[in-house]
């Protein structure tokens, strides 16, 4: 499910799979729109495809039910996802870290493996200052920064007949051919 071969991606898509492979919780950051999830899913189907991948939003942390429903992820197995951290205001990030290292604390196996997502910069990104925000990302030791297409342009022919594939078989066949 994922396509591109540019350097920045694929040394992005390197440092995923090795925190995986070695158990090491990590935060990717990046602009919106850039894969972070996509991402975060292939390594997961890629490496272990028969264990579950959940995925929390930050962006429902003011439900009632939010933190139960972190707790009750956080005793599956397989992959975690919390997508938009960023959005965490000071009491829910310490509560969110709260329950990280409550997790951390008590060995299981199978473990599993969190992951969080972030924006990298612009209006309401992460204030890496903050002390409750600082604390959350010390719970995820490496942060992998997820380069905008941008970056990896010449992706771009890669991308278009992929998502041309998905939406009809035929349509990446008429747009190879008039290339």
């Amino acid at each position: 499910g994922l396509v591109g071969s540019g350097p920045l991606w694929l040394r992005g898509c390197h440092q995923v799979e090795a925190a995986y492979d070695s158990g090491e919780w990590t935060a990717l950051a990046g602009e919106p729109g850039t894969g972070k999830l996509a991402l975060l899913r292939a390594v997961h189907q890629w490496r272990n495809p028969s264990r579950v991948f959940h995925v929390l939003d930050a962006a429902d942390a003011s439900a009632s039910d939010w933190p139960a429903r972190v707790a009750g992820e956080l005793e599956g197995d397989g992959t975690l996802v919390i997508r938009h951290i960023d959005l965490l205001d000071a009491r829910r990030s310490r509560a969110l870290t709260t329950a990280l290292r409550g997790y951390r604390a008590v060995p299981r196996r199978p473990a599993l493996w969190v992951a969080v997502t972030l924006r990298l910069a612009g209006a309401g990104h992460l204030d890496r200052t903050d002390p409750a925000s600082a604390e959350l990302l010390q719970c995820f030791p490496s942060t992998v920064e997820v380069p905008p297409l941008r970056h990896h342009a010449e992706d771009v022919h890669e991308l278009v007949q992929f998502f041309l594939t998905k939406l009809s078989p035929a349509g990446a066949l008429v747009y190879s051919t008039y290339l």
